[in-house]
């Protein structure tokens, strides 16, 4: 059975400073929220609000996401499910959608900093890659 391309890349800001935690098995987890704009016109935006979660190497390069920070991110889809017990006894299914980054890229501003960076992309973290030449069905 062969899998489908889910790829995903995102810009935003951070929402909150980033949290980092070391699993059971020892490896890195550092997950944060991303709110990614879309402007309509010039009086109109409407923002999404993405979880995005790194593991090992990448969580561990990335270190710490601060607050209003603009980040890309590439990764892909992931679907948690769970059930939840309400006080009255019932359960409910929730499910939530994030992305697990392979790669995270910080973007410099000038308005974040006072020193004087340059606007560029640098490569902080990034996941082995995958070839989908044998899967494109076209």
């Amino acid at each position: 059975m062969r899998s489908h391309i889910n790829t995903v890349t995102l810009e935003g800001n951070a929402v909150r400073d980033s949290g980092y935690q070391v699993s059971s098995k020892g490896s890195g987890v550092l997950s944060f929220t991303l709110a990614s704009n879309k402007f309509i016109n010039e009086d109109n935006k409407q923002a999404s609000f993405v979880d995005v979660v790194c593991f090992g190497k990448v969580a561990e390069s990335v270190g710490k996401i601060e607050k209003g920070e603009n980040v890309v991110v590439i990764g892909e889809l992931k679907q948690n499910s769970w059930t939840q017990k309400l006080p009255d006894g019932t359960e409910r299914k929730n499910s939530k959608i994030e992305i697990v980054a392979h790669t995270v890229l910080f973007k410099d501003t000038s308005t974040k900093s006072q020193g004087s960076k340059d606007a560029s992309e640098k490569p902080v973290a990034q996941q082995g890659t995958q070839s989908f030449e044998d899967d494109v069905p076209f």
